[in-house]
């Protein structure tokens, strides 16, 4: 009703009196849910009936006259009754107030009561719910937006999806800055004019707090969401095996619609490394049975539909090696999802042109392409800052202003445990110095996940410590551990400590809990307790309590202080994978990595995750650099790099050239280009000494030249084979002008004449795929600078081989591709170069 109104009153929009009679309907519709609503029990009201016209105007007034008439005579009557009803609303405002001051209880109870109330209301009468919806249009919600080509083919696919009866699960991708969590606002705007439930759901907690503040509405883990926490249970008398949260029995109405924030991170692998096992201990194939989940109040099939809002290009859920929730087919197969899926890859006008989208767009290129052969990350945007090793704990004490309360807006992301905990030890140094233990006010991470009856703290969540209890409790616990085969008796070393915790519970609550946290776990590198830790709580548990029976152990699980012991790291650092989910304004993220090469999938999804953490500002420590080609091996026979130049290179002039005259004087115009090479090579050897070139003839694998000096007439044969490499000079004459001839052209003895047409380059070479013109492009414009060349390029299966030019000299190198585009090794041709100068100087300027 309110956006028909609103395009009649803005839009000029015209209507018809039919669509002015279907408002009015819905106006009587509304109208009866809430009288019946408010009234929680039966009562009669008529069905609608349509407004006729009125046919006899003036009749209508004349009674209308008289009925006022009739109103004026009860004037006082109306006034006294006006007093009593303003006695009625003022007891209803006391009433008011004192239902506002109704405690957290009271409230969700009178929220219960109007829910089942309505729920009784809209079931008494026939709303006409489809009427309705055939007059929404999810592009309502998007009204007045730009909308990129992608994101209306998403929006259009999404209205489809939600009306289809067949199609369980929608999948919308979307990279960095593309408005994914914009169109999920407007989806959970159209479901809910549709009068359809919208469960937002991701798999953190402050992954569900960004999506919730960005969007307007309510999201949840799904943890929160679809387990039962606080009914944990022992499966089996197996200290090993951690107690089971049961899933939650699924009330949700039939046309539910559950979107899942965030989808990258859904695991589908078993997990059970905490004290609590959330039911199969697969949070994926859980979330579909929950969905799946039938009520007695629900008799029909279940149409309850999923939603997955995710990034492929994001790392990968822990033990995965792709994310199973953004794979249609995986979904297809496993679950027999019907699934349909859209791409956002354009990146919105608001954030395009940002040095962090510049840089996310070329790591996604790679990962779609599943090419990894460079990586040379920029950082000449205002809203990418390069930082030394040096510097980066005063910038980010810059960033949070020296105050623990601001690293809110900051946060450092570094590859491995080791190096967050050496950022978190300098931090903690700034923020408390000569304290090198636990304090008041740090700010720490929970590494597990950990819950009562009165809290449920996720593994990611951060925490605030309010208050340190005593000093630390140290003990030497039991374990074993396997190895051969063979029990081997361990015992173990724990640090415990009385502490109060800080942390935001579900929406915007804070709470307060008093517990114990296991210390000595943060002062080490390690990611968490280990399995042998872990079993040592268990043993100790159910030492502690082996007298109780099977239902008192299940109750003392959930409050045991040394078994439910917080499992936590300091949080002014994390990794990656801990990030993953969150954003802040400023963050820092060392690029340096875990494995020797950077140039695979792992390590772009990494660096993506982490550069798209920020919301403003990036600073980045270790950048890559990698250009396509950089850091070859040089492959093949190198003696000759280290060999003194025998002959040196025959400098020719660049504009030197085979004259026309020359050319048909001595048939050279038909003659390869080699054979021309020669020609020019053996005037500019003589023609300072008063020498010159006679005849020329041409012979097979041979050259014949007459050359003369004063009258005198000496014979050259110049033998080359098959590659143009001269292999014999051959000086037939008398006197001094041989002894002249046989030095002067010695040089030309080994050398490979070169395929240089008068010292031009050629510019029509074509490529068959992309990384080929890439590394051509990068090729020219490293050699260029040094003025050298390309004369040509032999196109190998596996290899570019390049013929490079300087001088009319010429210098061929083969550069080997992998499978993964990746140039790894370069080959220098000496036997195939006209100058090894200028092979070892190409060789040098591209392996430098």
């Amino acid at each position: 009703m309110r956006k028909e109104g609103n395009k009649a009153v803005h839009n000029n929009s015209v209507f018809k009196p039919s669509d002015a009679m279907f408002l009015t309907k819905e106006a009587y519709l509304v109208g009866r849910w809430f009288i019946q609503t408010m009234q929680n029990g039966y009562l009669f009201i008529p069905e609608f009936v349509p407004p006729s016209p009125t046919e006899d105007l003036y009749r209508t007034l004349e009674q209308h006259n008289q009925q006022l008439k009739v109103d004026l005579a009860n004037r006082a009557q109306e006034i006294e009754e006006t007093n009593l009803a303003l006695d009625s609303v003022k007891k209803e405002l006391r009433q008011a107030q004192e239902k506002a001051s109704l405690n957290e209880e009271e409230l969700k109870y009178k929220a219960r009561s109007f829910k089942s109330s309505s729920k009784e209301a809209a079931n008494s009468f026939d709303l006409q719910m489809e009427a309705t919806r055939k007059k929404v249009s999810i592009m309502d919600h998007f009204e007045g937006v730009e909308l990129t080509k992608g994101q209306r083919t998403a929006i259009d696919g999404l209205e489809e999806f939600v009306k289809s009866d067949d199609i369980d699960n929608f999948i919308l991708h979307g990279y960095a800055g593309t408005g994914k969590t914009f169109i999920t606002k407007g989806i959970v705007d159209y479901l809910t004019a549709l009068g359809r439930k919208c469960v937002l759901l991701a798999p953190t907690g402050k992954a569900a707090k960004v999506i919730s503040e960005k969007t307007g509405y309510a999201a949840s883990t799904i943890h929160s969401a679809i387990y039962k926490i606080a009914e944990c249970m022992d499966v089996d008398d197996d200290s090993d095996k951690a107690p089971v949260a049961p899933l939650k029995v699924n009330s949700d109405g039939n046309e539910t619609v559950y979107i899942v924030d965030e989808a990258s991170m859904l695991s589908d692998a078993f997990s059970s490394l905490d004290n609590i096992q959330f039911g199969s201990g697969k949070v994926l194939a859980d979330l579909v049975e929950y969905s799946r989940d039938a009520t007695l109040e629900i008799m029909t099939a279940v149409k309850r539909k999923m939603i997955f809002v995710g990034d492929y290009a994001q790392l990968p859920p822990v033990g995965m090696s792709f994310s199973p929730a953004l794979h249609k087919e995986y979904l297809q197969k496993e679950y027999q999802l019907k699934t349909v899926e859209t791409f956002l890859d354009e990146v919105v006008r608001q954030k395009a042109g940002s040095g962090v989208m510049d840089n996310a767009i070329m790591l996604r290129n790679g990962i779609e392409t599943m090419t990894f052969n460079e990586l040379d990350f920029s950082c000449a945007k205002a809203d990418i800052c390069a930082v030394e090793h040096n510097a980066v704990i005063d910038h980010f004490m810059t960033v949070c202003n020296g105050q623990i309360k601001r690293t809110k807006n900051a946060m450092l992301i570094a590859s491995s445990n080791k190096k967050v905990k050496q950022y978190n030890d300098k931090c903690r140094e700034k923020f408390f110095p000569n304290q090198n233990k636990l304090c008041v006010g740090d700010k720490l991470i929970s590494v597990a996940n950990h819950y009562s009856d009165e809290y449920f703290v996720a593994n990611g969540e951060f925490l605030l410590i309010t208050q340190i209890f005593g000093s630390a409790e140290n003990q030497k616990l039991y374990s074993f551990t396997i190895e051969d085969g063979k029990k081997k008796n361990l015992m173990l070393d724990f640090t415990f400590r009385d502490v109060e915790l800080l942390f935001k519970g579900e929406g915007s609550s804070v709470k307060r809990v008093k517990t114990k946290v296991i210390e000595h776990l943060l002062y080490n590198d390690e990611p968490g307790l280990s399995s042998e830790e872990m079993r040592a709580l268990h043993i100790q548990f159910d030492s502690k309590y082996k007298d109780k029976s099977k239902e008192e152990k299940t109750a003392l699980r959930k409050t045991d202080p040394y078994l439910n012991a917080f499992k936590v790291k300091f949080g002014y650092a994390i990794t990656c994978h801990k990030a993953q989910g969150s954003e802040w304004e400023n963050v820092f993220v060392d690029c340096s990595y875990h494995t020797p090469s950077l140039l695979n999938k792992n390590y772009f999804q990494w660096l993506y995750t982490a550069i798209t953490r920020t919301s403003s500002n990036l600073y980045v420590i270790d950048e890559p650099k990698i250009k396509l080609g950089s850091n070859a091996t040089i492959v093949g026979p190198t003696l000759w790099l280290d060999e003194p130049e025998t002959n040196k290179p025959i400098v020719i002039p660049v504009k030197a050239s085979v004259s026309i005259a020359d050319a048909n004087s001595h048939e050279l115009e038909n003659c390869p280009v080699e054979l021309q090479d020669l020609y020019r090579k053996v005037q500019t050897l003589v023609k300072e000494h008063d020498i010159t070139i006679e005849q020329v003839h041409h012979n097979n694998y041979q050259e014949m030249y007459v050359l003369k000096s004063n009258d005198v007439t000496a014979d050259v044969r110049f033998v080359y084979n098959g590659k143009f490499k001269v292999t014999n000079v051959n000086v037939v004459g008398r006197g001094m002008l041989q002894v002249a001839l046989e030095a002067l052209l010695s040089p030309l003895k080994g050398c490979v004449l070169s395929s240089v047409v008068d010292g031009q380059e050629s510019n029509s070479f074509t490529f068959d795929q992309p990384h080929l013109k890439t590394f051509h492009e990068r090729l020219v414009s490293v050699y260029s600078e040094h003025g050298v060349a390309v004369l040509d390029i032999k196109q190998n299966q596996w290899c570019q081989r390049y013929t490079l030019s300087k001088n009319n000299e010429t210098a061929v190198i083969d550069f080997y591709y992998n499978g993964k585009h990746q140039f790894h090794r370069v080959a220098p041709m000496p036997n195939a170069s006209s100058s090894k100068a200028l092979l070892k100087e190409c060789t040098d300027i591209w392996t430098s």
